[in-house]
C-alpha cells in the first residue's frame, strides 16, 4: 500500500466515503455513457443554433439526470452516490433560479 491508500483506509471518514463493499479505494472512475452523452451533447449545442440545439440541450439534460439518478441508486460508493446528489441538486437550483434571471 502507498501512503496515500494509508490515509484513506485509516482515517474513518475517508474510509467510509471512498471504499468499496469490496474495499476497493475509488474516487474516480471512467464515466458511463449517460455522462458521455451529456458531454456530446453540450458540445453539439454549442455548435448548432435554433431548435436542434434546444432539443440537443434537452438530451443533455435527461443524460445528466440519468447519470445522476444511476450514481445515487448504484454508485460505487458514498462519494460517488453524494457526487450524484450533489449534481442533482446543483442542476434544480440552476433550473430553479434561471427563469427568475431571463
Amino acid at each position: 500500500m502507498n501512503k496515500f491508500e494509508d490515509i484513506i483506509r485509516q482515517t474513518p471518514i475517508l474510509r467510509v466515503l471512498f471504499l468499496t463493499k469490496q474495499g476497493n479505494i475509488v474516487i474516480a472512475q471512467d464515466p458511463n455513457w449517460p455522462l458521455y452523452v451529456y458531454i456530446v451533447s453540450k458540445l453539439v449545442s454549442l455548435i448548432w443554433s435554433g431548435y436542434a440545439s434546444r432539443y440537443v440541450n434537452d438530451v443533455a439534460d435527461a443524460a445528466i439526470i440519468l447519470w445522476c439518478l444511476l450514481e445515487i441508486i448504484s454508485g460505487v460508493n458514498l462519494f460517488r452516490r453524494l457526487l450524484g446528489s450533489a449534481v442533482l441538486f446543483g442542476l434544480a437550483i440552476s433550473w430553479h433560479i434561471a427563469p427568475i434571471f431571463w
